[in-house]
Protein backbone atom coordinates (compact mmCIF):
# COMPACT_ATOMS: atom_id res chain seq x y z
CA UNK A 1 0.00 0.00 0.00
CA UNK A 2 1.41 3.35 -0.99
CA UNK A 3 1.87 5.72 1.92
CA UNK A 4 0.86 8.81 -0.06
CA UNK A 5 -2.56 7.22 -0.53
CA UNK A 6 -2.98 6.86 3.23
CA UNK A 7 -1.78 10.40 3.85
CA UNK A 8 -4.26 11.82 1.34
CA UNK A 9 -7.08 9.94 3.04
CA UNK A 10 -5.93 11.25 6.43
CA UNK A 11 -6.04 14.79 5.09
CA UNK A 12 -9.55 14.20 3.77
CA UNK A 13 -10.72 12.87 7.14
CA UNK A 14 -9.29 15.94 8.86
CA UNK A 15 -11.40 18.16 6.59
CA UNK A 16 -14.62 16.27 7.39
CA UNK A 17 -13.94 15.97 11.11
CA UNK A 18 -16.31 17.84 13.40
CA UNK A 19 -13.69 18.74 16.00
CA UNK A 20 -10.24 20.30 15.70
CA UNK A 21 -7.61 17.73 14.83
CA UNK A 22 -4.15 17.82 16.51
CA UNK A 23 -1.19 18.37 14.20
CA UNK A 24 -0.11 15.28 12.25
CA UNK A 25 2.73 13.35 13.83
CA UNK A 26 6.07 14.02 12.15
CA UNK A 27 7.20 10.84 10.40
CA UNK A 28 10.75 11.55 11.61
CA UNK A 29 9.58 10.59 15.10
CA UNK A 30 8.59 7.09 13.96
CA UNK A 31 12.07 5.88 12.97
CA UNK A 32 12.37 3.68 16.06
CA UNK A 33 9.01 1.95 15.70
CA UNK A 34 8.97 -1.72 16.68
CA UNK A 35 7.65 -4.64 14.66
CA UNK A 36 4.49 -4.53 16.76
CA UNK A 37 4.13 -0.81 16.00
CA UNK A 38 4.51 -1.50 12.29
CA UNK A 39 1.80 -4.17 12.45
CA UNK A 40 -0.58 -1.79 14.23
CA UNK A 41 0.10 0.97 11.69
CA UNK A 42 -0.36 -1.40 8.75
CA UNK A 43 -3.68 -2.76 10.01
CA UNK A 44 -5.07 0.72 10.69
CA UNK A 45 -3.78 2.14 7.39
CA UNK A 46 -5.46 -0.69 5.48
CA UNK A 47 -8.70 -0.04 7.35
CA UNK A 48 -8.44 3.68 6.54
CA UNK A 49 -8.03 3.05 2.81
CA UNK A 50 -10.80 0.43 2.81
CA UNK A 51 -13.20 2.77 4.61
CA UNK A 52 -12.42 5.60 2.16
CA UNK A 53 -13.23 3.30 -0.77
CA UNK A 54 -16.45 2.26 0.97
CA UNK A 55 -17.35 5.92 1.45
CA UNK A 56 -16.65 6.75 -2.19
CA UNK A 57 -18.77 3.82 -3.40
CA UNK A 58 -21.63 4.72 -1.06
CA UNK A 59 -22.03 8.11 -2.71
CA UNK A 60 -23.81 6.35 -5.58
CA UNK A 61 -26.40 5.02 -3.12
CA UNK A 62 -27.14 8.59 -2.04
CA UNK A 63 -27.45 9.71 -5.66
CA UNK A 64 -29.93 6.90 -6.35
CA UNK A 65 -32.02 7.97 -3.35
CA UNK A 66 -31.95 11.57 -4.61
CA UNK A 67 -33.14 10.47 -8.05
CA UNK A 68 -36.04 8.53 -6.51
CA UNK A 69 -37.15 11.60 -4.56
CA UNK A 70 -37.01 13.74 -7.69
CA UNK A 71 -39.06 11.16 -9.59
CA UNK A 72 -41.57 10.94 -6.76
CA UNK A 73 -42.04 14.71 -6.76
CA UNK A 74 -42.46 14.72 -10.53
CA UNK A 75 -45.14 12.03 -10.28
CA UNK A 76 -47.01 14.05 -7.66
CA UNK A 77 -46.76 17.13 -9.87
CA UNK A 78 -48.35 15.20 -12.75
CA UNK A 79 -51.22 14.14 -10.50
CA UNK A 80 -51.72 17.75 -9.39
CA UNK A 81 -51.89 18.92 -12.99
CA UNK A 82 -54.32 16.13 -13.81
CA UNK A 83 -56.54 17.25 -10.92
CA UNK A 84 -56.58 20.82 -12.24
CA UNK A 85 -57.53 19.57 -15.70
CA UNK A 86 -60.31 17.32 -14.38
CA UNK A 87 -61.67 20.12 -12.20
CA UNK A 88 -61.93 22.38 -15.24
CA UNK A 89 -63.56 19.68 -17.36
CA UNK A 90 -66.08 18.96 -14.60
CA UNK A 91 -66.87 22.67 -14.34
CA UNK A 92 -67.54 22.86 -18.08
CA UNK A 93 -69.69 19.71 -17.96
CA UNK A 94 -71.76 21.38 -15.26
CA UNK A 95 -72.21 24.48 -17.40
CA UNK A 96 -73.39 22.25 -20.25
CA UNK A 97 -75.69 20.41 -17.83
CA UNK A 98 -74.12 17.15 -18.97
CA UNK A 99 -74.76 15.13 -15.82
CA UNK A 100 -73.33 11.89 -17.23
CA UNK A 101 -70.01 13.52 -18.09
CA UNK A 102 -70.03 15.41 -14.78
CA UNK A 103 -70.54 12.17 -12.80
CA UNK A 104 -67.82 10.42 -14.79
CA UNK A 105 -65.37 13.27 -14.15
CA UNK A 106 -66.28 13.28 -10.46
CA UNK A 107 -65.34 9.60 -10.29
CA UNK A 108 -62.06 10.31 -12.10
CA UNK A 109 -61.32 13.13 -9.64
CA UNK A 110 -61.94 10.85 -6.68
CA UNK A 111 -59.63 8.22 -8.14
CA UNK A 112 -56.98 10.87 -8.81
CA UNK A 113 -57.30 12.21 -5.25
CA UNK A 114 -56.69 8.73 -3.87
CA UNK A 115 -53.64 8.41 -6.11
CA UNK A 116 -52.36 11.75 -4.80
CA UNK A 117 -52.83 10.64 -1.20
CA UNK A 118 -50.85 7.48 -1.85
CA UNK A 119 -48.16 9.39 -3.74
CA UNK A 120 -47.73 11.77 -0.80
CA UNK A 121 -47.24 8.78 1.48
CA UNK A 122 -44.71 7.37 -0.96
CA UNK A 123 -42.88 10.70 -1.12
CA UNK A 124 -42.75 10.82 2.68
CA UNK A 125 -41.08 7.40 2.63
CA UNK A 126 -38.67 8.46 -0.13
CA UNK A 127 -37.71 11.66 1.71
CA UNK A 128 -36.92 9.67 4.85
CA UNK A 129 -35.01 7.10 2.78
CA UNK A 130 -32.87 9.90 1.39
CA UNK A 131 -32.31 11.37 4.85
CA UNK A 132 -31.34 7.90 6.07
CA UNK A 133 -28.93 7.39 3.17
CA UNK A 134 -27.27 10.76 3.78
CA UNK A 135 -26.96 10.02 7.50
CA UNK A 136 -25.37 6.65 6.75
CA UNK A 137 -22.93 8.50 4.50
CA UNK A 138 -22.05 10.85 7.36
CA UNK A 139 -21.56 7.82 9.61
CA UNK A 140 -19.07 6.39 7.14
CA UNK A 141 -17.23 9.72 7.13
CA UNK A 142 -17.13 9.64 10.93
CA UNK A 143 -15.93 6.03 10.92
CA UNK A 144 -13.11 7.10 8.64
CA UNK A 145 -12.23 10.00 10.93
CA UNK A 146 -12.25 7.63 13.93
CA UNK A 147 -9.81 5.27 12.21
CA UNK A 148 -7.49 8.15 11.34
CA UNK A 149 -7.78 9.42 14.90
CA UNK A 150 -6.81 6.02 16.25
CA UNK A 151 -3.88 5.79 13.82
CA UNK A 152 -2.61 9.21 14.87
CA UNK A 153 -2.95 8.26 18.53
CA UNK A 154 -0.86 5.12 17.98
CA UNK A 155 1.74 7.18 16.12
CA UNK A 156 1.76 9.78 18.89
CA UNK A 157 2.64 7.11 21.45
CA UNK A 158 5.58 5.97 19.33
CA UNK A 159 6.65 9.56 18.73
CA UNK A 160 6.52 10.29 22.46
CA UNK A 161 8.81 7.35 23.16
CA UNK A 162 11.23 8.64 20.56
CA UNK A 163 11.17 12.16 21.94
CA UNK A 164 11.70 10.95 25.50
CA UNK A 165 14.65 8.84 24.41
CA UNK A 166 16.06 11.74 22.39
CA UNK A 167 15.91 14.05 25.38
CA UNK A 168 17.52 11.44 27.59
CA UNK A 169 20.32 10.87 25.09
CA UNK A 170 20.94 14.62 24.97
CA UNK A 171 20.91 14.88 28.75
CA UNK A 172 17.66 16.83 28.93
CA UNK A 173 15.62 16.30 32.09
CA UNK A 174 12.60 18.16 30.72
CA UNK A 175 11.37 19.84 27.59
CA UNK A 176 12.64 23.23 26.57
CA UNK A 177 10.51 25.61 24.50
CA UNK A 178 10.90 24.81 20.81
CA UNK A 179 13.50 22.17 21.67
CA UNK A 180 12.24 19.75 19.03
CA UNK A 181 11.55 22.53 16.58
CA UNK A 182 15.25 23.44 16.73
CA UNK A 183 16.17 19.87 15.86
CA UNK A 184 13.54 18.99 13.24
CA UNK A 185 11.94 22.27 12.15
CA UNK A 186 9.05 24.33 13.41
CA UNK A 187 6.08 22.80 11.55
CA UNK A 188 4.27 20.16 13.63
CA UNK A 189 7.45 19.31 15.52
CA UNK A 190 6.71 20.45 19.06
CA UNK A 191 6.67 18.00 21.97
CA UNK A 192 4.08 15.28 21.37
CA UNK A 193 1.32 14.77 23.94
CA UNK A 194 -0.41 11.42 23.25
CA UNK A 195 -3.17 12.47 25.64
CA UNK A 196 -4.34 15.14 23.18
CA UNK A 197 -4.58 12.57 20.40
CA UNK A 198 -6.41 10.16 22.67
CA UNK A 199 -8.87 12.86 23.74
CA UNK A 200 -9.47 13.81 20.10
CA UNK A 201 -10.04 10.17 19.15
CA UNK A 202 -12.53 9.73 22.00
CA UNK A 203 -14.44 12.84 20.93
CA UNK A 204 -14.72 11.36 17.46
CA UNK A 205 -15.99 8.09 18.93
CA UNK A 206 -18.63 9.96 20.93
CA UNK A 207 -19.70 11.89 17.83
CA UNK A 208 -19.98 8.63 15.91
CA UNK A 209 -22.14 7.12 18.66
CA UNK A 210 -24.54 10.08 18.51
CA UNK A 211 -24.76 9.87 14.71
CA UNK A 212 -25.60 6.17 14.92
CA UNK A 213 -28.34 6.86 17.48
CA UNK A 214 -29.73 9.59 15.21
CA UNK A 215 -29.71 7.22 12.25
CA UNK A 216 -31.70 4.63 14.21
CA UNK A 217 -34.40 7.25 14.86
CA UNK A 218 -34.56 8.11 11.16
CA UNK A 219 -34.71 4.44 10.22
CA UNK A 220 -37.65 3.89 12.60
CA UNK A 221 -39.57 6.76 10.96
CA UNK A 222 -38.67 5.43 7.53
CA UNK A 223 -40.03 1.96 8.32
CA UNK A 224 -43.26 3.48 9.68
CA UNK A 225 -43.64 5.61 6.54
CA UNK A 226 -43.12 2.57 4.33
CA UNK A 227 -45.81 0.62 6.20
CA UNK A 228 -48.23 3.54 5.88
CA UNK A 229 -47.61 3.74 2.14
CA UNK A 230 -47.91 -0.01 1.51
CA UNK A 231 -51.05 -0.37 3.65
CA UNK A 232 -52.90 2.54 2.03
CA UNK A 233 -56.07 1.54 0.26
CA UNK A 234 -58.58 3.77 -1.45
CA UNK A 235 -61.92 4.10 0.38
Amino acid sequence: MKRYHVLSVMLFSALIGCVSMPDPVNEAYLVNQTKDDEKIFKVLEEKVVSKKLELDNYKETIKNAERKVQLGRSELSVLNKKKSLLDEEKRLAGLKEDSAAENDLAAQLEKNDHAMQKQRLKLRFLDLSLENARTLGKIRESELAVLVGELNYEKAKVAKRYQDKRMKDLGKDKEEPSFFAKIFGSSGDEAIDPGRYNAYWNRLLEGLRKERDHQKDIETKMVEAEKAYESFTAP
